[in-house]
């Protein structure tokens, strides 16, 4: 249940998209719901900006379709560590690309993410991403 009070915030609940049923959401799930966003979003307008922009996270379906072999994604999954920590509720990251070599599988690669927060608490996410869509494969806290 979404606490008003709780130290992580609260808000709507959007993953992919708001929650049908407008429920809300808050504590380390609001923070994970943040997180996918920083890893499907660029830079984003901003009116008042220098260049009307801020560099806001990274789409990582963008990197469907490039030559990535598996030290190349690590490389490139090391570096959503610093985007995602610019959300003030997230102390440290690790995150971890895995190419998907399977036949037939509908996800080009998939990335671990695990946060640790201001709060002690630690979260971690595994996302599948294709050009097309991206999905929470599994989360915790």
């Amino acid at each position: 249940m979404a606490s008003r009070s709780s130290p992580l915030g609260y808000d709507m609940h959007v993953r992919v998209d708001m929650d049908r049923n407008g429920r809300s959401s808050s504590g380390p799930e609001l923070v994970g719901n943040a997180i996918l966003h920083r890893v499907t979003t660029g830079n984003i307008p901003l009116i008042e900006s220098d260049s009307d922009y801020i560099e806001y996270g990274e789409d990582v379906r963008l990197w469907v379709g490039e030559a990535l072999t598996q030290e190349r994604l690590n490389a490139r999954a090391a570096g959503l560590g610093p985007i995602i920590e610019r959300d003030p509720r997230v102390v440290e990251v690790e995150a971890i690309g895995i190419l998907t070599t399977s036949p037939g599988s509908i996800w080009d690669f998939e990335l671990t993410v695990a946060a640790k927060l201001r709060t002690g608490e630690t979260i971690s996410q595994v996302i599948g991403i294709s050009s097309v869509t991206v999905d929470i494969l599994a989360q915790g806290t």
